[in-house]
């Protein structure tokens, strides 16, 4: 490439320059604060802590989807939508604080060595790209876990922190390996058509599990079994 097709491509891709950059920003973040806030609501009922924290495990799969110039910046979005939602969730601002910068470093503990090690073309047809990013999820949940009991201890003393902070680490969890290789999966563009009865079979389905889902732990109904 030469180099002023490569400046021309840099250019196209920088953050300022693009026009819908913007647009992805508060796009991310709103989506990142409306999955936090109703991932704490739906089991508000039994514990500050989601059950399953989806948030990250969407931030992540976002920024596997972009170039480095504009990961950094989407993280920050990610940051500002878990502020934002740890805030209006009732957190002191230092505490909401402490939290967001937990979860942003947990996401950019499996972002940083994963997109370095198979770049932007992640397909999760294979054991390697799978077990490695496995991995990666399980230290990231756990790292962020320390962080977050070290800024807990320091800023709410008096919490129940072990039992929040065994939560945290599954949730968090369970959350990226839920949701990243999905939609990665679905967003890649090599992966075979499904046709129009597939597609709705698959909506029909979704739907179905995201109501099972909302009853359960929102308490909806009373599930002891489930305790």
């Amino acid at each position: 490439m030469r180099w002023w097709q490569r400046h021309n491509e840099e250019r196209r891709f920088h953050p300022r320059l693009n026009i819908g950059f913007a647009g992805l920003l508060v796009a991310v973040a709103l989506t990142t604060f409306l999955l936090a806030g109703t991932s704490v609501w739906l089991t508000s009922y039994s514990s500050r802590i989601a059950s399953v924290w989806l948030a990250n495990g969407v931030l992540l799969a976002v920024a596997l989807r972009h170039r480095k110039l504009v990961r950094w910046p989407l993280l920050s979005a990610g940051f500002a939508g878990n502020l934002v939602a740890n805030t209006m969730n009732g957190d002191a601002l230092s505490i909401a604080v402490a939290l967001a910068a937990c979860n942003t470093a947990e996401v950019a503990l499996v972002l940083l060595p994963f997109s370095s090690h198979f770049g932007r073309r992640h397909r999760f047809d294979r054991v390697a790209p799978m077990a490695r990013f496995g991995l990666l999820a399980f230290f990231a949940a756990l790292v962020s876990t320390g962080l977050a009991w070290a800024a807990l201890s320091l800023l709410a003393p008096s919490a129940p922190i072990m039992t929040m902070l065994a939560h945290w680490f599954i949730a968090d969890g369970l959350g990226m390996l839920i949701s990243t290789p999905m939609l990665l999966a679905l967003s890649n563009p090599h992966r075979q058509t499904a046709g129009d009865r597939q597609r709705m079979e698959m909506i029909v389905f979704l739907l179905a599990v995201a109501g099972a889902t909302t009853i359960v732990f929102s308490g909806m109904v009373p599930l002891p079994f489930l305790m």
